[in-house]
């Protein structure tokens, strides 16, 4: 189903690339966010004078980043 007033419809390109990500049950949800935010998986990593930079979608598609 397509839905073009989604999020996934705006600023997805294809099934890979498909801007979002929802989990189907709850027990998916835990084992994904078990891999993305579990203690396991730390750093070495010393951030010390870093900036992150977050770039909107509607900024790239009006030409503001770059």
């Amino acid at each position: 189903m397509h839905a073009s007033s989604t999020l996934r419809a705006a600023y997805g390109t294809d099934a890979v690339k498909n801007a979002v990500h929802g989990s189907s049950n709850n027990q998916q949800k835990s084992a994904e966010m078990g891999m993305w935010f579990s203690r396991e998986c730390r750093t070495s990593a010393m951030f010390t004078n870093c900036t992150c930079a977050v770039i909107k979608p509607h900024a790239i598609q009006a030409g503001y980043a770059g």
